[in-house]
């Protein structure tokens, strides 16, 4: 077997956005470099490098050397990779990824419906924006998802938070509830390697007398703090857990959580405590300046951590 990644970064072409380019080296891999196509090799590849995948499998499927299974298996990683080039801001590719990239192009090559793709490409654009970011794991689970599982597995993301490097769904307020969550959605969320089912967790912030960061979701953030006269006292919020899988893929899809309306049940559900939304105005790292407030948008103060 040659040197995929030599190949890939000899043959990289100057006409592509970059994910059609991985695509079109990993194809080339694939379908034009194997035993009795040599002949067809540098018009074929060159057809494929331009862009022209019909031009390039035409000839191969009305020779015999191309099944139609394949071909379809072809076109809809090609649609993929040109979804992916619409959320990717890198335009240099690590050529040293390739075992992950051929096998993602094996997981999602019968993946023909839109909606699904397009949590595929945004897999794909991370992975090729910061490498080794998703696990070969979580591309199975990925690619054992129906539809509808998918669909669901979106809500719950929608009505969960990322709390010390954990993304959990809450149990608290009615929230499942009121986003028409039910146990048996989580079982099935369980059955595919997402969530954990067991009502028993919880996680615990210790919380002192000022303002820290509970939650943070883009440019905003939930602050807590303890309440004049409690005193050591550790917050235990009741959650379902994301696994290591979920988590990859939580990251990967848009949620958009209402901090505010998350903030409120915060308040109802623990009197002990003090929640308020924020807004970050400045990054430095690992550090955060931001402006504390209330629920009813009154600024209570400006706080660095």
């Amino acid at each position: 077997m040659f040197d995929i990644v030599s190949f890939i970064h000899n043959n990289l072409s100057d006409m592509l956005p970059v994910a059609q380019n991985v695509a079109t080296g990993v194809l080339a891999a694939v379908f034009f470099r194997r035993k009795n196509r040599i002949e067809t090799d540098t018009q074929e590849f060159a057809k494929l490098k331009a862009g022209r995948l019909d031009e390039a499998t035409e000839m191969l499927i009305n020779s015999g050397q191309l099944s139609y299974t394949e071909l379809y298996k072809m076109k809809n990683y090609y649609d993929i990779a040109k979804k992916a080039d619409e959320y990717l801001k890198v335009k240099e590719i690590d050529t040293q990824n390739f075992d992950w990239h051929t096998r993602f192009f094996e997981a999602c090559g019968n993946i023909s419906d839109e909606d699904l793709q397009e949590i595929w490409a945004r897999l794909l654009a991370r992975e090729i924006e910061e490498p080794n970011t998703h696990s070969l794991r979580t591309m199975e689970c990925l690619r054992n998802l129906s539809k509808e599982e998918a669909e669901l597995f979106n809500r719950v993301c929608h009505l969960s938070v990322c709390i010390d490097k954990s993304v959990l769904l809450p149990r608290i307020g009615g929230i499942m509830e009121e986003g028409h969550i039910t146990y048996d959605d989580i079982l099935k969320l369980d059955d595919c390697g997402l969530l954990k089912s067991d009502a028993g967790l919880s996680i615990g912030i210790q919380v002192g007398n000022d303002y820290s960061p509970l939650v943070i979701g883009g440019e905003q953030l939930i602050l807590v703090r303890k309440r004049e006269g409690c005193d050591g006292l550790r917050l235990n919020i009741q959650q379902h857990l994301f696994t290591r899988s979920g988590r990859e893929l939580f990251s990967i899809i848009n949620t958009e959580l209402d901090l505010t309306y998350f903030c409120k049940k915060l308040n109802e559900e623990y009197q002990n405590y003090e929640f308020v939304c924020g807004q970050i105005v400045a990054r430095n790292g690992d550090k955060i300046q931001y402006v504390t407030l209330r629920v009813d948008s009154a600024e209570v103060s400006k706080n660095e951590t």
